[in-house]
């Protein structure tokens, strides 16, 4: 049973394809812990998941990502096995593999210890750091591999092996008016290349050496080691590219921990949970056709590279 105050999922955007969502932190992506997203969805929108309302390949919405309990932010639900199949195998497999999506995470660093990030000036060279290639003064990919237990092996103590992570990132020292409501602490953008589990959170600990704030797992300067139920890690940019010539950006207010001076993102998001239009990198929706195929594409109907049918850009 969920809670009757359990929170409600903002919807934002709807296609016949698939359903993006602004998740909330405490809820996990799925069950069998509650509340969770299907069992939100259910509640809300329980149309959806009446199979007399779907006719094939169209379904009640599936999940083919999920985020952290402690992580909120945009998260795409397919409603159509089609693209179910296209985007597991572009998460699989990458490259020109089905359908590719993009997601950027923001989040707040704490650098009180961090040797890594107290060198970080946007008109110094970078420093050295075992795992980083620098690209700017600011930003780089990080590419150091991740211990983590063999998902082969069905032993609860399983064998551990060695497996390759890569995260390009963006940091944003003098973020507006950031330090006045938070000394120590860096904004950073993330962009996982792989999707390992808890990659970024073990990325911003362990190789940048400051640990995203709220999170006790990987944060070795509080003794704290409960689960949080919110850390500073949001999904705040999501892409997706039905086809070629075009992709289809979207944005999610971080819309829980701005409300007073002790929330997370108090002074670095607006009223609206909005952050500051610097660190957006993905244009926003239907803004990201390709200059030279414009003219192409008012001259020729754009088609959903699976069915053959129109999709929508709105």
């Amino acid at each position: 049973m969920l809670p009757r105050t359990a929170p409600l999922l903002p919807l934002l955007h709807r296609t016949k394809h698939y359903v993006l969502i602004n998740k909330p932190p405490g809820v996990y992506s799925q069950g069998p812990r509650t509340p969770d997203v299907i069992s939100l969805l259910k509640q809300s929108n329980a149309q959806w998941f009446n199979q007399n309302n779907h006719i094939h390949p169209f379904c009640e919405p599936k999940l083919v990502q999920r985020l952290d309990s402690a992580v909120s932010g945009a998260m795409i639900l397919c409603t159509s096995l089609t693209y179910v199949t296209k985007i597991a195998r572009y998460l699989s497999h990458g490259g020109n593999n089905g359908i590719p999506i993009d997601k950027r995470y923001i989040a707040l660093l704490d650098t009180t210890k961090s040797s890594v990030l107290e060198q970080i000036n946007p008109y110094s060279p970078s420093p050295a750091v075992s795992g980083i290639t620098w690209t700017t003064p600011t930003s780089g990919i990080i590419d150091s591999d991740l211990i983590i237990k063999d998902p082969d092996s069905n032993l609860r103590n399983a064998p551990t092996k060695n497996v390759r992570a890569i995260t390009k990132f963006w940091l944003y020292p003098q973020y507006p008016k950031l330090l006045e409501f938070r000394p120590n602490t860096m904004v950073a953008v993330f962009e996982p290349v792989t999707g390992r589990k808890h990659q970024l959170r073990r990325h911003a600990a362990q190789i940048l050496d400051a640990p995203i704030i709220g999170d006790s797992l990987y944060n070795n300067i509080d003794n704290n080691t409960e689960k949080p139920f919110q850390i500073a890690l949001h999904s705040f940019e999501f892409g997706i590219s039905p086809n070629p010539t075009v992709t289809n950006a979207f944005r999610a207010p971080a819309l829980w921990g701005n409300e007073k001076k002790d929330k997370l993102w108090y002074g670095v998001v607006d009223e609206n949970g909005w952050f500051d239009e610097s660190v957006y990198q993905l244009k926003e929706k239907g803004d990201l056709y390709k200059e030279k195929d414009k003219k192409k594409n008012k001259k020729q109907k754009k088609q959903d590279t699976t069915t053959g049918e129109p999709i929508s850009d709105v």
